[in-house]
């Protein structure tokens, strides 16, 4: 059997309300030449008796694992996928029916791209590809629905890293270009908008979110911290660490991590962010976010 172009990797958990839409809109794609992987990363909703009715579709397979996180399934997901090119998509997410076919036409059945990316809609604003050169001196989207890469990349580079579960896309990619760059693999781009990304989070949702960004910035600051294509990003990465653990209200982490920032980089500048952090009324006008009820540990 001959391989597909593109495997699509979709992970879900306890997702079965909203999973049809993403299956639906990988099936309306206007080219065929795809296979979709579904990893169940633990659900324990309908999310089986749901998937019986895409059984007659062989493109169609399904994995199961016990929950371990997005980006373990989405590893999982690529090492049982068969395409050259490798794109994900969120279960809670949709894309254009002319998704995969303008990534098929910046591929042009060319050996030598090895990165393609497209625009999107983020509640309602228009994002197109970027342009940052200390990462790439091509213009990228990072965000899941929004790329495709080879195969071969993504498994060269070891994949997502299992810890992250903020900015793991962002990190994933800036690796992936750095290859691409490295081995005379051309990165593409179509400003066509072909994802439409919905986020209204609540306030709950807002400070998890805050503290899982501080949990991934402090890991990547120490992962970056000695070399590595993010090296440069080493001292806004401890800072920003430090700075959303404040605003999740984990206040012994940003303690630590702020101290940690004038030990390793002194400077007035630094000083004057412990003070200000440890003085709560300058540390809610500086950095809490308004309107999230939020209380020290």
């Amino acid at each position: 059997m001959q391989k597909p172009l593109f495997s699509v990797i979709i992970p879900t958990y306890n997702n079965a309300d909203v999973l049809p839409g993403a299956i639906d809109s990988i099936c309306n794609q206007e080219i065929t030449d795809w296979e979709l992987i579904i990893v169940d990363d633990g659900s324990e909703d309908e999310t089986v008796e749901l998937l019986k009715n895409y059984s007659g579709d062989s493109r169609i397979k399904y994995f199961y694992q016990e929950n371990k996180g997005v980006t373990a399934a989405r590893n999982f997901g690529v090492q049982n996928a068969t395409g050259n090119y490798i794109a994900f998509l969120d279960s809670d997410d949709e894309v254009e029916a002319n998704w995969l076919n303008d990534f098929q036409d910046l591929i042009k059945d060319s050996t030598q791209v090895g990165y393609v990316s497209c625009g999107y809609l983020r509640n309602g604003n228009e994002k197109l590809p970027k342009l940052d050169t200390k990462i790439s001196s091509e213009r990228y989207s990072s965000l899941a629905g929004t790329f495709a890469l080879r195969r071969y990349v993504f498994l060269e580079i070891g994949g997502y890293d299992p810890v992250l579960k903020q900015s793991e896309n962002w990190e994933m990619t800036a690796r992936a270009l750095d290859y691409c760059t490295k081995n005379n693999l051309s990165i593409e781009h179509t400003n066509n908008i072909n994802f439409r990304y919905e986020n209204h989070p609540t306030a709950a949702q807002t400070r998890l979110r805050d503290e899982y960004r501080g949990d991934a910035t402090y890991h990547l600051y120490n992962k970056y911290k000695t070399g590595g294509v993010l090296h440069f990003r080493k001292d806004d990465l401890l800072l920003s660490s430090a700075v959303n653990y404040t605003r999740a209200g984990k206040f012994q982490k940003s303690r630590k991590v702020f101290y940690e920032n004038l030990k390793t980089h002194p400077s007035l500048g630094n000083l004057a962010k412990v003070l200000i952090f440890e003085i709560p009324a300058l540390r809610r006008r500086k950095w809490m976010r308004k309107n999230t009820e939020l209380n020290d540990e």
